[in-house]
């Protein structure tokens, strides 16, 4: 589980790292590698290594539809939502652990 949550973590420091006046052209980027690609593997790397995010961060990408990385052009508010999205799901599983290794612990 913290695992995950480094993950998300990971994919929040990702986002956090693009300014707002290039987010538009980050998105065209990754839309555009992702058409040129030969399938999900090479995407993925294609991402990580032309865009210098983590592995995390392409996978969460791909796993969207066009219309879902296209929105985040339209909607400032959606981007911000992704990084505050993406910290409380970490935060969350982490405090869930949390909770379970002090009540294992504690019996």
């Amino acid at each position: 589980m913290i695992e995950k949550v480094q993950e998300g973590l990971t994919i929040y420091k990702d986002l956090n790292d693009v300014a707002p006046e290039e987010q538009d052209a980050f998105i065209v980027h990754i839309i555009a590698i992702i058409r040129k690609s030969n399938g999900v593997e090479e995407a993925k790397t294609m991402l990580f290594e032309q865009l210098n995010i983590s592995e995390s961060t392409a996978r969460y990408f791909l796993d969207m539809s066009l219309e879902e990385l296209t929105s985040y052009m339209v909607d400032d508010n959606k981007w911000k939502f992704a990084f505050y999205k993406t910290a409380y799901e970490s935060l969350s599983s982490l405090a869930e652990n949390l909770r379970k290794f002090n009540m294992e612990n504690c019996k």
